[in-house]
């Protein structure tokens, strides 16, 4: 369509994303009254979600507690998230260009229920100090494909967690975490949405460990 002399053109709104309106038949659109109903429905959830927030953190919530430490001796079980995990002894190796290859060895055993998802465990080289500063990057996982090696049934098998570390000078022992994970519901809805979330509490020990003179100069 042109314009008519004198008439500025009027310009398309910009859009950083444009839906094509060929790819939805316009009788399919929603109606401006459903678009207010949705816009009230989303704003009403995030305004209770905002309330939540406020109400977790006016209670502490966000804050994490020292008391919910764990202490366990080596080879002591620690059953979290549908595993069963006994850590007893660790190595280190030297690694060609600096830093440590680590081997955390004990037992493994699934105790989890047929009908649940095993989650991913985190096994981590803590931070002597505090819980909340455990060295995320020094982790390993045993994630869900794991149930291939670990079958249902109670089976306890050796396992071993390999982890590389930088920055650190190994001793005597060292101090392990591994992190509380909790079967829950995680709906808003409250109609069983299950899921595994991160839970409160932390497990460590300290593990003898044992120094491997690297043969590679």
């Amino acid at each position: 369509m042109s314009t008519p002399p004198g008439v500025p053109a009027r310009a398309e709104p910009f859009s950083g994303a444009r839906l094509d309106p060929d790819d939805l038949p316009r009788e399919v659109w929603p109606s401006p009254k459903h678009r207010a109903r949705w816009a009230r429905r989303i704003l009403l959830v995030l305004v209770v979600v905002l309330a939540m927030l406020l109400a977790v953190w006016a209670g502490g919530g966000f804050e994490r507690r020292t008391d919910d430490v764990v202490w366990v001796e080596p080879g002591e079980v620690v059953a979290n998230g549908g595993y069963a995990i006994a850590l007893e002894r660790a190595t280190a190796k030297p690694m060609i260009g600096g830093g440590w290859a680590v081997d955390l060895s004990g037992t493994c055993r699934n105790e989890s229920a047929p009908t649940e998802i095993l989650p991913v465990n985190q096994v981590l080289v803590a931070d002597p100090a505090q819980l909340d500063t455990i060295v995320l990057a020094n982790s390993v996982t045993i994630a869900s494909s794991d149930s291939a090696v670990l079958p249902l049934g109670g089976w306890t098998r050796p396992c071993t967690f390999h982890l590389l570390i930088s920055d650190w000078e190994p001793g005597a022992e060292i101090q392990v975490a591994i992190w509380e994970k909790v079967w829950t519901d995680v709906s808003f809805t409250g109609l069983g949405d299950q899921d595994w979330i991160d839970g409160t509490r932390g497990w460590r020990m300290m593990l003898p460990l044992t120094v491997v003179v690297s043969d590679v100069e």
